[in-house]
């Protein structure tokens, strides 16, 4: 199911997309808490955990946590403006297939080629 309703994107990626926030900024301040968990109630498409784990584990450093912080907050703001999921040089949708990848995806394939 293809849905690109802005309420499903908000629903699928910004749980995940916070929870990535969080763990940079607890990486950052070199806190030893640790990441609260999703809630319950959130349940992720394997891939988006697939991604999540690999995503802080490239940044497991914390002077690695800036750069992906930024592109992290960038995909909230376009999840808030209605922007995400969408090309931001042909304005297409990009595909939950794709984006289940990679959240942070700003370029259909075709744009990214």
């Amino acid at each position: 199911m293809q849905d690109s309703e802005p309420e499903t994107r908000h629903e699928r990626y910004l749980p995940i997309l916070l929870t990535a926030l969080e763990a940079l900024d607890a990486r950052a301040t070199n806190s030893k808490q640790g990441v609260q968990a999703l809630p319950e109630a959130v349940c992720l498409h394997p891939l988006l955990e697939v991604w999540l784990d690999e995503f802080l584990c490239s940044v497991c450093h914390p002077a690695n946590a800036r750069a992906p912080r930024a592109r992290v907050s960038a995909a909230i703001n376009r999840i808030e403006t209605g922007d995400f999921g969408w090309c931001r040089q042909c304005d297409k949708f990009i595909g939950l297939g794709l984006l289940d990848r990679d959240p942070l995806r700003e370029l259909c394939r075709r744009c990214e080629a």
